[in-house]
């Protein structure tokens, strides 16, 4: 690539599709003939962290000393307390294993069956039919998860 053919607008239109080493390679050159910090070093260091070297972009933009730019400067401060902050765990959203069991089927007369629309129920070993408390809350939960994300989207 010609340097005369090398633009922060290219290097953040890499950055944007995910094409993160061209949008490095196109920001080093534009951060090598730059004489001060600027914009071209937080997109570079933004890119490092994309690619997964966030200890490389950490210690990019702490080697960056005399930015002119307030907002620039202000901006790197911002880049280094996100990149430096602990990761956030992750809630498990997991739900319980439900074991199905195939439904018999059920004879209604004359040589036709029909399968039964209720959930298995378990048995005990005194053959006892044991209703599962849990389905219904199941359902419930997720008709209100389903409500909130509606109502979240279509609010957006």
């Amino acid at each position: 690539m010609n340097e005369s053919q090398l633009s922060l607008p290219q290097a953040q239109l890499a950055f944007e599709r995910g094409r993160y080493k061209e949008a490095v390679k196109i920001l080093l050159a534009l951060v090598e003939h730059s004489e001060h910090p600027g914009e071209a070093h937080l997109w570079l260091a933004m890119s490092w962290d994309a690619m997964g070297e966030t200890r490389q972009a950490i210690d990019f933009l702490r080697s960056l000393n005399g930015i002119q730019d307030i907002q620039v400067r202000e901006q790197k401060d911002r880049l280094l307390i996100v990149m430096e902050a602990p990761p956030l765990p992750r809630p498990d959203y997991s739900l319980p294993p439900i074991s199905v069991q195939a439904e018999p089927l059920i004879s209604s007369g004359a040589g036709s069956t029909t399968r039964s629309v209720l959930p298995p129920a378990h048995t005990e070993p005194s053959g006892a039919v044991k209703p599962v408390p849990w389905v219904g809350g199941l359902i419930a939960l997720s008709l209100v998860v389903l409500g909130f994300v509606l109502w979240w989207l279509l609010g957006k």
